[in-house]
């Protein structure tokens, strides 16, 4: 539908991207229609990246058989 979403971009969840829509590069979009709300800082960007660490530390976590349930 010549929809695009730049580098580095950030789509809000539950955001609809309507046709020939263009988000540029390092910017937050929300909404129904998606809409650039602000632009985002490299502390934006390392706090998504340091989030998605943890995540694939909780995963590893989680299948290396470290949590015993209880009971």
């Amino acid at each position: 539908d010549g929809s695009s979403v730049g580098d580095d971009a950030i789509l809000g969840a539950g955001s609809l991207l309507p046709p020939r829509a263009v988000i540029p590069p390092r910017t937050l979009a929300i909404g129904r229609p998606a809409k650039v709300i602000r632009a985002l800082t490299d502390a934006d960007l390392a706090m998504v990246k340091e989030a998605g660490s943890l995540y694939m530390q909780y995963a590893r976590t989680f299948r290396s058989d470290a949590l015993k349930p209880i009971g």
